[in-house]
């Protein structure tokens, strides 16, 4: 399956990539009250620099109403800058609605993740301004599947995420609606059951999902992202940074949401304890780098899993 490239140059790489997932990148985190817009207009300026075309700016479990003072505050700037809005096509909220069960939760705050209701949906909606576009949330916080049939009525792209749903909670999220799924092989323990696994339940919906990867060989070794690319196929594949303000900044201690976070020299957040990932040092210019290098996939099956897959989630 992998195919070889001539070597990983500048040429060779993508441009006109599509992030559905970026927390923040060069110092700037997305979700901070003191954003400014000299900051978010220099974050999307080294983006497009890298190749970058349009980001889905993603914000991660908050309250409710501190996770909509992000997104008007997003909207506010936005509206001040045309190179932000041009970048920032729209928001992803990866949150609140996740298991709070440890390991399946990460790095997120347990005691902030809530029960799916039609109104919190609806407060995130209007806070947006109409430019939400992709949740994350995990089927077992939405049983009857009310909000994420709400959300795909909206026009909003659902994606299961952080979650440990069976089979039959999986079932009534995808006849709700929802179409994707969130950093596939991350969002769980370290150590899950033999066979019956939430990675295992997805598989089973294979053929109804479009699964997203980190693919920076730590959030997932490069055997698991070629046996991606043979069970579920490129076309159903697609490749997000899920950075963090630590990217492109180097090791060190840094924040998401509030919380301490450490980066290695592998450039790879952790939680301090080292237990769990945080999100993402790489973005995608780094990750596709390191596919065409390590993993020897050429420039045509990458353009697919950054450029043309992701588009097609969005129906640009």
């Amino acid at each position: 399956m992998s195919m070889a490239v001539a070597g990983g140059t500048e040429k060779e790489l993508c441009v006109g990539t599509i992030d559905l997932q970026i927390n923040g990148a060069f110092g700037v985190d997305f979700a901070s009250p003191a954003l400014t817009l000299e900051q978010l207009e220099n974050c999307c300026t080294l983006l497009r620099q890298e190749g970058v075309s349009a980001i889905l700016a993603t914000i991660i479990t908050d309250t409710i109403p501190n996770l909509c003072r992000a997104l008007q505050h997003l909207n506010v700037l936005r509206s001040q800058s045309s190179l932000i809005a041009d970048v920032i096509q729209g928001f992803h909220v990866e949150g609140p609605f996740l298991s709070d069960q440890p390991g399946f939760v990460g790095a997120h705050d347990p005691q902030r993740t809530a029960e799916a209701t039609i109104d919190a949906a609806e407060s995130l909606f209007e806070a947006a301004s109409g430019r939400l576009r992709l949740v994350t949330l995990a089927p077992e916080r939405d049983r009857r599947g009310e909000v994420t049939k709400w959300f795909t009525g909206q026009g909003v792209v659902v994606s299961i995420g952080h979650s440990n749903a069976s089979l039959e909670e999986l079932d009534q999220a995808i006849r709700s609606g929802a179409s994707l799924v969130t950093h596939y092989g991350n969002g769980c323990p370290l150590q899950l059951a033999r066979h019956d696994n939430i990675l295992q339940r997805l598989l089973y919906f294979a053929d109804a999902l479009t699964f997203t990867m980190i693919a920076d060989g730590v959030h997932l070794p490069k055997f698991f992202l070629e046996n991606l690319l043979r069970v579920i196929g490129q076309d159903r594949l697609v490749v997000v940074s899920d950075a963090i303000l630590a990217a492109g900044c180097g090791a060190g201690d840094y924040e998401l949401a509030g919380r301490p976070i450490r980066v290695g020299v592998d450039g790879i957040p952790r939680t301090p304890d080292g237990l769990y990932l945080a999100g993402s040092g790489w973005t995608q210019r780094t990750m596709d780098h390191w596919m065409a290098t390590e993993l020897g996939w050429d420039q045509r099956l990458r353009y697919q899993l950054l450029v043309a897959n992701p588009a097609k989630v969005l129906g640009i």
